[in-house]
């Protein structure tokens, strides 16, 4: 140990990670004589409840690691009155000061208490992180109730409108990160309550070690924790009566001791919220919105459909200005949060405690969609009434154990010993995270039940023979003069009727309903399951019609655990009056699983009704059900007979049928026979689902349908968190005895550790932060082996081996090879990594010079250049993905002039994993691959981690006791450590 303890503390100044850990210190006097007392207890309450303690040292420095918020501070030491100074705040990320002089007066108690009000100064002393602190006081008395609006009161922060996301001095919105209570969660959907915080820190530059996987800026939430004495609040708000905007919120909490000491400590304290907030119109607009009259509306919805002449026309083409009004809010856009959130703090002693905090949010979010390339204007004149939802539930619980080690004994006279001691105020940390997102984009009448969606109504339909004549000599077009027989060639598809009245959505129904006399009347726009046309989808041809329907079913299912260590404590080689060295380290785990699912329902009719009957192919006239007489005029035959069939389906063997299932699922709905048309339009979406369809019909039978998922299978089902990226392609299932490819995609689960390591030191007056953080990155799943190419390319060697021939000029045996012909011999050019070469051999930085015609990889001998044949090997087209290793340095220093100025300055390099994992800038799952030549955009997943470089110097100063001037020039450069690179 003699060994390992100094060379460890040398890799603390060598290597420091930088952290700015959050303390309250200072100095502890005697009022009159300013000597430094030595042993005096410092206790911190927060809430009437102890938070924390520490004593002072030799030199009468006192520093006690605690968690942001405001405190009540009191110090105790033997024969000087009691002192406590009210409403301390200790400020994220920095080392708050305060000094404190014990007595005064001679004829002061000593069993009194003498109470202080304590000043936030207007300039803090430590600034080597640049941001704000906004306390829970001042967000009680701001306007704005949103998280993110609040912190957009700091400079560098901007935001296009209250509620979205935020840009932090320029960077994308992807580049902010979210910590609540020290723990990073999923974006600012997150946050608590603001009725919640206790304090709400911004951090844009000087980004501490504890922070990383971000290349903008932070913004981190310290939760209120549990009162000593019962107490609670009610918060009613409203603008009812006062605008159009609908504007709702209560709150409530309460808080108090569930267990107390006989001296009346709290041991077990509690504390429970809850708001909801409701918002007719959660957008305000900034412009007049236009919408068709109430009375006119519903006019149109009930006959969409006129008739001009014996013409169906457009019945919305006919609006005039008198049908139009304008409004001051946006209809049917409104919005409902319910926030749940709770805290139990469990003190075992001074030393140790544990905390236990949990919360539960539901948005229900109705908007105006973009219908393709139409602004959402264009869909509110006559159709917000349909406009779809966005639900989502969040789950997150948290865990904290904390153990302080060499507290002072409470009532102990001093300990020279303690007091002096090198290394003082140990503390670790270990806290776990569980978060679960859950989303649901739909429409809010059907949900999930998919078959609704393009529902109009049943059909009623029945085959018939089609009968033809024909000339009995020579099987030709019969002539009107001749004998004739009449032969049975097919069956025919006969339309008998329709029943509006079963639909799913009579508002499209409405459509087939332009007169209502007879079936084939009810037909005025030929509208069927899942199918809609131009116009009725439009008015003019720009203004979405009435009645439409959203055709987007999409859900997201992602899990977020979260795992740290943290070590803190200070070291003081020459005792704290000449410098402390406060070290803090630590350790991040991450896992993710994200899930995603996308589907539109409409075009599920369309690819039932193609799979309904496609095993048949004909008639088998080898057999005659039965002879019927035919007299036909239009036929040329009077007393002829014909001959009928029966069908031929064919061969629904595996091997013959492999990845059909939907006409079988859908004949154990109707009973109708395996050797008979059946008709999918007489059932009703209760009666369907997506189950009864095999991977393979979803995926090829029709592009409209949009089917992409990931950490579901192609139903919608989640997969296990097990399932490999390999599984998509040897994954069976086994269906009414049949097998099946059931193709499940892994999800998406990267894999994030990091450590980090500070050193936070003050030298003649400056206060310096030094560290570094090491993070690595693994994506998990699998990437291609050639960024170039889906399959494996032939190398020269192998080529020549096969085509004869030499490698030209500097071409080495390890070029991939590309030729002019697929599956030619004759050699267009060569390829080393991103460097290509002509077909001399000579390097070639224009890449014109190579592609001005059709170029063609060369593939390797006996490979199968199929990834949708079923004996695809993935091995020979995927590796896995190399994990990122990335160091980052951090350096920052403050240097107080004097309480009302002060110079600071930083630089930090940052990195982010590319994008944000899951979104589909950077995600390629084997679903992706497996369709990758009918795809027209592809991801790379293979992308390498994005860099800033981050400096900063400034000077602040104060102007007076209400204002300072802050003058700052700081510098970002962002790069991609590899050059981009799509697909």
């Amino acid at each position: 140990m003699r060994r390992i303890l100094p060379l460890f503390l040398s890799c603390f100044f060598m290597y420091s990670f930088a952290v700015a850990q959050t303390s309250l210190q200072g100095k502890v006097l005697d009022a009159e004589t300013k000597e430094e007392l030595i042993g005096a207890n410092i206790v911190l309450y927060k809430s009437g409840v102890y938070a924390a303690g520490a004593s002072t040292d030799f030199d009468g420095n006192y520093r006690v690691s605690v968690d942001p918020g405001t405190y009540d501070v009191e110090v105790t030491y033997v024969g000087y009155a009691t002192q406590r100074t009210t409403d301390v705040v200790v400020k994220a990320g920095r080392s708050n000061s305060l000094d404190i002089e014990l007595g005064g007066d001679e004829g002061i108690l000593l069993d009194e208490v003498v109470v202080i009000e304590y000043k936030v100064p207007l300039i803090d002393k430590d600034n080597t992180t640049s941001g704000g602190v906004i306390t829970s006081d001042q967000i009680r008395n701001l306007p704005t109730k949103d998280i993110t609006a609040l912190a957009a009161t700091t400079a560098g922060l901007s935001q296009a409108d209250e509620g979205d996301n935020i840009s932090i001095r320029g960077s994308r919105a992807d580049g902010t990160d979210y910590y609540i209570d020290g723990i990073r969660v999923r974006g600012s959907g997150s946050m608590v309550p603001q009725s919640e915080i206790d304090q709400l820190q911004v951090i844009t530059g000087g980004i501490e070690a504890q922070y990383g996987d971000v290349t903008g800026g932070i913004i981190s939430i310290t939760t209120k924790g549990p009162s000593s004495k019962f107490s609670g609040g009610i918060d009613i708000e409203t603008s009812e009566f006062l605008d159009s905007y609908g504007y709702n919120l209560g709150s409530a909490n309460i808080s108090g001791p569930i267990i107390k000491k006989k001296s009346g400590e709290s041991i077990l304290g509690f504390r429970l919220s809850a708001q909801y907030l409701s918002r007719l119109d959660d957008d305000p607009p900034g412009t007049d919105i236009f919408r068709v009259k109430a009375d006119k509306l519903a006019e149109l919805e009930a006959q969409p459909v006129v008739l001009v002449g014996a013409t169906p026309a457009i019945a919305a083409e006919f609006l005039t200005d008198d049908d139009v009004e304008i409004l001051d809010y946006q209809p049917n856009e409104e919005r409902e949060r319910l926030d749940l959130t709770g805290k139990l703090d469990l003190r075992v002693s001074k030393a140790v405690d544990l905390t236990f905090s949990g919360s539960y949010a539901n948005t229900l979010n109705r908007f105006t969609p973009s219908e393709n390339t139409r602004s959402t204007s264009h869909w509110r004149l006559m159709n917000s009434q349909n406009n779809p939802q966005d639900e989502t539930t969040r789950y997150r619980g948290n865990f904290r154990f904390r153990h302080r080690l060499g507290l002072p004994v409470e009532g102990a006279e001093p300990d020279e010993e303690t007091a002096s001691a090198i290394i003082s105020n140990i503390q670790y940390t270990l806290q776990g995270s569980y978060e679960k997102s859950l989303f649901e984009r739909e429409d809010w009448h059907h949900k999930d039940n998919l078959f609704a969606y393009g529902h109009v109504g049943t059909f009623s339909r029945e085959w018939v023979p089609s009968l033809v004549g024909m000339d009995s000599l020579d099987n030709s077009t019969i002539p009107p003069t001749q004998t004739t027989w009449v032969q049975h060639v097919d069956y025919t598809e006969t339309f008998t009727g329709y029943d509006p009245s079963t639909s799913s959505n009579p508002g499209l129904a409405a459509y087939n309903q332009y007169n209502g006399e007879t079936p084939e009347e009810l037909i005025g726009f030929n509208i069927i399951n899942g199918l809609t046309q131009n116009p009725i989808t439009s008015a003019w041809g720009y203004h979405t019609n009435v009645n439409q329907v959203y055709n987007l079913y999409q859900k997201t299912d992602n899990d977020l655990m979260t795992g740290n260590v943290t070590v803190n404590f200070d070291l003081n080689p020459g005792g704290s009056n000449k410098g402390t060295h406060s070290i803090q380290l630590g350790f991040i785990y991450e896992q993710r699983y994200n899930r995603g699912y996308d589907l539109n329902p409409r075009a599920l009719w369309q690819v039932g009704r193609q799979l309904a009957n496609n095993h048949i192919i004909g008639l088998d006239t080898s057999i005659v059900l039965n002879t019927v007489d035919v007299t036909d005029p239009d036929l040329q035959t009077f007393g002829a007979t014909a001959n009928i069939h029966p069908i031929i389906t064919t061969d629904l063997s595996p091997d013959g049928f492999a990845t059909n299932l939907f006409y079988d699922k859908l004949r154990e709905v109707t009973g109708t026979d395996i050797n008979a048309f059946d008709n999918l339009d007489a059932l009703n979406p209760n009666q369907l689902d997506i189950g009864m369809f095999s991977f393979s019909e979803l995926n090829s039978a029709y592009s409209d349908l949009g089917l992409d998922f990931y950490g579901f299978d192609y139903r919608g089902n989640k997969v296990s968190n097990t399932t490999t990226f390999d599984d998509f392609f040897t994954a069976t299932e086994t269906i009414n005895g049949r097998t099946y490819r059931s193709h499940p995609v892994a999800p998406i689960n990267p894999i994030y550790f990091a450590g980090y390591i500070q050193d936070k030191f003050s030298f003649r007056d400056i206060i310096f932060r030094v560290g570094v953080r090491v993070d690595r990155y693994d994506a998990n799943t699998k990437v291609l082996r050639d960024p170039f190419s889906l399959y494996d390319i032939q190398s020269a060697a192998e080529f020549n081996a096969v085509n004869g021939g030499e490698n030209p000029g500097a071409v080495q045996d390890d070029y991939k090879v590309y030729v002019t012909s697929d599956g030619g011999s004759a050699v267009k050019a060569y390829r080393d990594g991103d460097q290509w070469y002509n077909e001399e051999g000579v390097p070639v930085n224009d890449g014109n010079q190579i592609f001005e015609g059709v170029v063609f990889p060369s593939y390797a001998q006996g490979q199968l250049n199929e990834i949708q044949n079923p004996d695809f090997n993935p091995d020979v087209s995927f590796e896995d993905y190399e994990p990122q290793f990335n160091v980052m340095p951090r350096l920052a220093f403050s240097f107080p002039i004097s309480d009302a100025a002060g110079f600071f300055a930083h630089y930090d390099i940052l990195v982010q994993r590319p994008s944000a994992v899951g979104v589909n800038v950077d995600r390629a799952t084997a679903l992706d691959y497996y369709n990758f030549e009918s795809t027209q955009t592809r991801a790379n997943p293979n992308l390498r981690p994005q860099k800033t470089i981050d400096y900063e110097v400034g000077f602040q100063q104060k102007i007076s006791n209400a204002s300072a001037l802050k003058i700052a020039a700081y510098y970002k450069e962002l790069r991609d450590m590899i050059a981009n690179r799509t697909y």
